[in-house]
């Protein structure tokens, strides 16, 4: 309702505006300047195409707007300030008298044959929680991994098997032309327009950069002649946007295209080929893999191995634990509703107070604490 009483009235906060708000957003400004770098970054964090980030602060700006609009313009008559006014310097007179309980206790005396009677009759309300301990064993994949044997000829190897994933990947560098598909503009209007504007730039009558400042609805590419101020990489933008990009060859300008913040034209600037990492500069990420990759099958056999032992031998941890390699652990008291370290999982007390094990003291199945 309040969006469509907005769009029968007119509000609409203009581009000037929205560019503005974004560009007094502090955390994206560096040493109080607005950072072109962090909008972006923050548009890839956030998953989030241009277009519709800015579209989402209209909305905000715009409903802003109106409230403004009905507030300031909003009167009293003469009869509801007088009302106001008279209630405001009423004046009254009262007593008040409080009672406490605790003023009439020193006067109570109750017989111990009374007291034992209420709790014979009220047993359930004296009642603590159930609590049990708990044996268990924990697989963490993180532990293994910090566990697992490295040195320069292992991750030597690892690297000559998996050297493909050590590169740096294409990047370019990027200008943009956007005009955007927000309401009111109509499709077939920002089509033929972008049109236009390339061929005025295809024939040199204009260049990319002045229809960038003059015309680009990305206002903060458009200020730098439409350039993006930073690298694009596969992977991180919309994906119409990157299929073209990375379709054209140096200095050159695409087509017209649709996107999903409008259509566009994009003139490639730079490119900076995929490049092999040397070993010294990748050691940290290869260490990392293949602690990680060890760690996994490690997982995997040991949690294999317990289950199987557990099973067979329910009702004791030890032997499961001792065949993984593994030590059995102890945990705090626990009840059906709290619990610390591990039993803090309702999926652990869960498990816990199950007839299987509370009653006939067997192994629970694996847990899975985290994904």
């Amino acid at each position: 309702l309040l969006r469509q009483k907005i769009a029968e009235q007119g509000y609409r906060a203009s581009s000037q505006e929205v560019a503005a708000a974004i560009a007094g957003l502090d955390f994206l400004q560096t040493d109080g300047r607005f950072d072109i770098a962090k909008y972006e970054a923050f548009l890839q964090q956030q998953r989030r195409a241009q277009g519709e980030f800015e579209r989402l602060m209209r909305e905000d700006l715009t409903q802003g707007q109106f409230r403004q609009g009905m507030t300031g313009t909003a009167f009293v008559t003469k009869d509801e300030a007088g009302r106001y006014q008279a209630l405001r310097n009423q004046q009254r007179d009262l007593e008040l008298l409080t009672l406490k309980a605790a003023d009439f206790e020193s006067g109570i005396s109750i017989p111990d044959e009374k007291v034992q009677e209420y709790y014979d009759q009220n047993k359930a309300a004296y009642m603590t929680d159930q609590r049990v301990r708990l044996a268990y064993v924990d697989v963490d994949q993180s532990k293994l991994a910090a566990d697992v044997e490295v040195n320069d000829e292992i991750l030597q190897n690892y690297y000559d098997e998996h050297v493909g994933q050590y590169v740096t990947p294409e990047s370019r560098g990027v200008s943009r032309i956007l005009l955007s598909l927000e309401p009111p503009a109509q499709e077939e209007t920002v089509k033929k327009k972008i049109d236009e504007l390339y061929q005025a730039i295809q024939s040199g009558e204009k260049t990319f950069e002045d229809v960038a400042r003059a015309e680009s609805d990305d206002k903060f590419s458009g200020a730098q002649g439409g350039d993006m101020g930073e690298d694009i990489v596969a992977g991180d933008w919309d994906p119409a946007f990157e299929k073209v990009v990375f379709s054209l060859e140096a200095n050159s300008l695409s087509e017209s295209f649709r996107s999903g913040s409008g259509y566009e034209l994009v003139r490639v600037n730079t490119i900076k080929p995929s490049q092999q990492k040397p070993f010294e500069e990748a050691r940290a990420q290869i260490e990392t893999d293949y602690r990680n990759a060890q760690a996994e099958e490690l997982f995997v056999d040991r949690t294999e191995t317990l289950q199987t032992i557990a099973y067979e031998q329910s009702g004791d941890l030890t032997p499961a634990a001792q065949a993984a390699g593994l030590q059995v652990q102890q945990s705090d008291w626990v009840s059906a509703t709290q619990g610390e370290g591990i039993a803090a999982n309702p999926k652990v007390r869960a498990a816990a107070f199950s007839d299987p094990v509370l009653q006939e003291r067997k192994n629970s199945e694996a847990i899975e604490l985290a994904p």
